[in-house]
């Protein structure tokens, strides 16, 4: 009978700790199959009800009401301008209308000098390429692209991707601009057909 006892008072902790442990990971599996269920239910119960809906008083009152924060600036973006009602454009509530189209080819060619001269202030013989090389590639790159058919957050993110080689973006560019150009027009069908443009 003393033979089943542990040795020493350090192995049965060691044996007690790791059914603590053991008792733990379950209790966290348990609890966690329980939040899923919980959330199941609640979204099952959400479908019944009406979804909270902001009216366009409320908004105007968040936006410039008697308990609106002083002293801030907000921006307000719509890709339809022309849907939003008087009241959300006018003085004093919208002072400025800036719009943001699709990329020119000037600033095609600035966005790949801003990511790839990302720090233009350095010295000639540290920088580890070619300013003129880099130049060069811009105007290659903007070649490439027709003006006025991406916005300029696509193209950032192309070059963004080949920030390590950048003659790869180059190289690249004519497969990358003809797969954009088709999700962008098949993004702007989607709206067209489903009425769900975005304002």
């Amino acid at each position: 009978m003393l033979g089943m006892l542990p040795q020493s008072s350090n192995e049965s902790v060691t044996d007690s700790s790791d059914d603590q442990e053991s008792r733990s990971r379950h209790r966290k599996r348990r609890n966690a199959k329980s939040r899923r269920n919980h959330n199941r239910e609640d979204n099952k119960k959400g479908k019944d009800k009406p979804a909270a809906q902001v009216t366009l008083s409320g908004l105007l009152n968040a936006i410039d009401g008697t308990a609106a924060p002083t002293g801030h600036i907000l921006i307000m973006t719509t890709n339809h301008k022309e849907r939003l009602g008087q009241a959300m454009k006018r003085r004093g509530r919208a002072d400025r209308d800036v719009f943001f189209g699709y990329a020119t080819r000037e600033q095609t060619r600035n966005l790949v000098l801003k990511v790839y001269d990302s720090d233009p202030d350095m010295e000639e013989e540290a920088r580890p390429y070619d300013r003129n090389i880099l130049h060069l590639l811009a105007e290659r790159f903007a070649d490439m692209i027709a003006p006025e058919t991406l916005p300029p957050v696509s193209t950032q993110e192309y070059l963004l991707t080949h920030d390590e080689d950048r003659q790869a973006a180059i190289d690249a560019v004519a497969v990358w601009y003809e797969e954009e150009l088709a999700y962008v027009q098949e993004g702007k069908d989607d709206e067209e057909k489903d009425g769900t443009l975005e304002t």
